[in-house]
């Protein structure tokens, strides 16, 4: 069936132009374009579990893009010129915008206006490790290796993968698991050309996995699943991987751990490039994995599975080539603040005078909490302010919850960096008290973040002082 547009969705969506010239039917989804066609070489969704305002930015040819709720087209926010780089896009908790283009990440504090370039080599944007730091792959010729930084991407420590992997690996993709028991640290997993490799200490060693070896295997997406898991609120890891031993098929691993994979599926196709995964859930929907092949295909369409990857069912042809004008190729698949799949697409190897374009699904793929006031004698979730507030000692935060779930709640500074954790796992119904030790702080602002089920996030602010 066709995923139901939820009552309880944020009270702006998205105006899109033009409509949708035909409505798939059954197991489909819907697809429009979203505001003018442009490249979109990166795709990235702010607003969702991050406690960022909701956005969606598209990085291409002709600069940084960005539209936000209530807005029918898309606002330039950098054109080409100091932004150089035309890939992929990230937006760190303290708001920096970090982008990759193959040979550098660049840096931007003020909104995308102007940008410096902080590492030489960068392949991808970054993404957050487990402890808070970010971490982007690095095409390092002759040895490709990773960077990691501790100040919201200022400044970067490069770490050699290759003595511990006993091979050169290039990374293009990153993914996460919590600390558990087993692994106080998290694990933070990477994904390239060589299969699958992880890190038990936030990104400053490495080890092989099961799926791993030079010309063996090719990672082309992890993504941490909000179900399962060997604790409570940890999550599943998937990842989409080419097998190079049997040419052609796109196959599916699951792990609960980060280190030890099981094969559990093969996503539909034949391409050797390999897939992108998207993993959301839902109470009304179910557990839902989402793929699409990385090339330029005329029956361009997502891929759905509700049974963890095992097996996989089409969702209907993107008349993608019919709005934009021209064949596309797809390079992001992302889900949007408001719980819709958006998918980013270039030209290709198309030649000049031909464009990409932004598309979204004309229904949510699962519902996203509402930031409405609650119905009459009902309490929503509820991060109480920070007390006292400013603070030299310690301060006291209440959060409220009208059902029991899984709950995060961590304090940040401007930078990005977590400095205390306050909770972490499943809390019950009511209000819950949590003190705040800041006297060991440095004067300045923090964050306090609660994050709820994986996917409501609320921000409230502490300012420390001496």
């Amino acid at each position: 069936m066709v995923l139901p547009l939820a009552a309880a969705l944020v009270a702006s969506a998205l105006v899109m132009a033009p409509p949708v010239r035909a409505q798939p039917t059954g197991d489909s989804l819907a697809w429009e374009l979203v505001g003018e066609p442009l490249e979109a070489r990166g795709l990235f969704a702010a607003g969702l579990g991050d406690g960022l305002a909701p956005a969606v930015y598209a990085n291409g040819d002709d600069g940084l893009f960005v539209i936000r709720p209530g807005e029918a087209d898309w606002t330039l926010l950098a054109p080409r010129g100091d932004l150089r780089a035309n890939r992929s896009i990230f937006v760190s908790r303290a708001g920096t915008f970090l982008a990759g283009s193959g040979s550098s990440i660049q840096r931007s504090t003020d909104d995308g206006q102007t940008w410096a370039r902080v590492l030489d080599g960068g392949y991808v944007a970054p993404v957050y490790t487990p402890e808070g730091a970010l971490v982007t792959g690095l095409d390092g010729d002759p040895e490709d290796t990773v960077a990691r930084s501790t100040d919201d991407g200022l400044t970067w420590t490069e770490i050699d993968m290759a003595p511990s992997l006993g091979t050169r690996f290039l990374p293009i993709t990153f993914a996460g698991l919590p600390a558990s028991g087993a692994q106080p640290g998290g694990v933070l997993v990477a994904g390239g050309n060589g299969g699958l490799a992880y890190s038990a200490d936030d990104g400053l060693s490495w080890q092989a996995t099961n799926v791993f070896g030079t010309f063996a295997f090719r990672a082309s997406s992890v993504v941490r699943a909000p179900w399962g898991g060997s604790a409570p609120g940890r999550g599943t890891l998937y990842a989409a991987v080419n097998d190079f031993s049997a040419p052609g098929i796109g196959e599916v691993w699951e792990s609960t751990d980060g280190t030890v994979w099981q094969r559990v599926g093969l996503v539909p196709g034949t391409d050797s490039f390999g897939a992108l995964l998207v993993a959301v859930a839902d109470d009304e929907v179910g557990e839902v994995l989402f793929g699409m092949y990385l090339t330029e295909r005329e029956d361009l369409q997502v891929y759905r599975s509700v049974d963890r990857g095992q097996t996989w069912v089409g969702t209907g042809k993107i008349e993608a080539e019919e709005l934009v004008g021209n064949p596309v190729k797809m390079n992001d698949l992302v889900v949007g603040p408001e719980g819709r799949l958006w998918l980013g697409m270039d030209q290709g190897t198309g030649g000049p005078g031909l464009t990409g374009g932004v598309f979204r699904t004309v229904e949510p793929v699962f519902v996203v909490s509402s930031e409405e006031e609650p119905e009459p004698g009902k309490r929503g979730v509820e991060l109480g302010a920070p007390y006292p507030n400013p603070v030299t000692g310690k301060a006291t935060v209440a959060l409220t919850l009208p059902t029991a779930a899984e709950v995060s709640v961590t304090v940040f500074d401007v930078l990005g960096r977590r400095v205390s954790v306050l909770a972490d796992g499943r809390l019950e119904t009511g209000q819950h008290r949590m003190d705040f030790d800041a006297s060991v702080l440095p004067s300045g602002v923090y964050l306090v973040r609660a994050t709820v089920n994986d996917r409501r996030a609320l921000t409230q602010r502490l300012t420390v002082i001496r």
